[in-house]
């Protein structure tokens, strides 16, 4: 095997990309990586990132690594948390208002993007796993239920009694971090009230 075979496939390692600026690091420059990919010999992935010819690719860890402002939210995270038994039909993202998605949009035509003031976009936000065991940023399953129930209306009626029985049944939810959410988004009344019926 070839030097640079190795580097790239130990690069690859963590998550199945080559990413421009670490393969420079390790002295395999970007036109080098242009070159292979046009002589088919590796992947083109978007703009700086690169695969292994056949690699499976995460999409859920290709779309945060694209765009570092987008959070797994709603829907989604419903169903990272085991809060909906059903594959969510379309990918639900939160960005900060002002962010521009019409790029991907463009790219992914089953996103839902949700816009929220950049002083909450990182409230709740945590590291978790996608189904194929990519690292992925989403919201906890507090800032999760804050979220479905502010936006109940928009929410499929199964998906969101599904989710808050789920919730509101698991003895070990963190009750203080619900309400500290729950006033921040100005759902607090709502959740008290699911607090005093389910619990």
């Amino acid at each position: 095997m070839n030097k640079n075979r190795y580097i790239l496939e130990q690069l690859s390692k963590d998550d199945g990309f080559i990413y421009v600026k670490e393969a420079e690091q390790h002295g395999i420059d970007r036109f080098k990586l242009s070159y292979l990919a046009n002589e088919n010999k590796i992947d083109r992935i978007a703009h700086g990132i690169y695969a292994l010819k056949d690699e499976f690719i995460d999409e859920y860890v290709l779309l945060q690594k694209t765009s570092d402002r987008v959070v797994y939210s709603y829907h989604t995270a419903l169903y990272f948390h085991d809060l909906s038994d059903r594959v969510p039909s379309h990918i639900h993202i939160t960005v900060p208002q002002g962010y521009n998605a019409s790029r991907l949009k463009k790219r992914h035509e089953n996103f839902k993007v949700h816009y929220v003031k950049k002083d909450v976009l990182n409230l709740g936000k945590v590291k978790g796993r996608s189904p194929f065991g990519g690292e992925i940023i989403l919201y906890n399953i507090e800032r999760t239920i804050c979220d479905v129930v502010k936006n109940k209306d928009k929410i499929d009626p199964q998906i969101f009694t599904h989710a808050i029985k789920q919730y509101f049944s698991n003895k070990q939810i963190n009750v203080r971090e619900l309400i500290k959410y729950a006033d921040i988004l100005n759902v607090e009344n709502e959740i008290r009230q699911y607090l005093e019926v389910l619990q």
